[in-house]
C-alpha cells in the first residue's frame, strides 16, 4: 500500500483486524482498493503469504495504475497454480516481476520470504513507474 502510493484509509472490512493493530489502515486500505479480499470475513494477518497469493496481490496492485493483459509464460510447475492466480502469475512473468528457480519453477504454494516481498514490490514499484 506504501510502495505504491495508496491512501490509507477505509472502513474495517475484517473481524480478525482491531484498529489498534499497526496494519489496521494498509489492510483496509488493500480491501477498499480490490488488492485483498480476505476470506469469509477474516483476513487472517498472522498466516503466512504463499508465492501464487502474492502475485495475485502485485497483480492487482499493479492493475490500479497500469493495465496488464494475459501472459503467456509458463513454468514447469504451472499445473499447481490455482487457477484464482494462473494468469495473474503468468502476466507477471510475462513482464519481468516474478521470475522461477533454475528448474523454471514458479513454487506457488510455498511461502514467499520477506526478501522476495521485498524484491516484489521494489520491481513492481519500477514497472508502475516506468510504465
Amino acid at each position: 500500500v506504501g510502495a505504491f502510493g495508496i491512501n490509507t484509509t477505509g472502513v474495517n472490512t475484517f473481524d480478525d483486524v482491531s484498529d489498534s493493530d499497526w496494519f489496521y489502515s494498509y489492510v483496509n486500505s488493500a480491501a477498499a482498493s480490490g488488492i485483498v479480499n480476505g476470506f469469509n470475513g477474516s483476513f487472517s494477518p498472522n498466516n503466512n503469504v504463499t508465492r501464487q497469493d502474492a502475485a495475485l496481490m502485485l497483480y492487482r496492485a499493479i492493475s490500479l495504475a497500469n493495465k496488464l493483459g494475459i501472459g503467456y509464460t509458463f513454468f514447469a510447475d504451472e499445473v499447481d497454480i490455482a487457477a484464482y492466480a494462473a494468469q495473474e502469475v503468468s502476466a507477471l512473468a510475462e513482464i519481468g516481476i516474478i521470475t522461477g528457480n533454475d528448474k523454471n519453477e514458479f513454487m506457488p504454494k510455498s511461502n514467499l520470504t520477506r526478501a522476495e516481498a521485498a524484491a516484489l514490490i521494489s520491481r513492481a514499484a519500477d514497472y508502475i513507474e516506468a510504465h
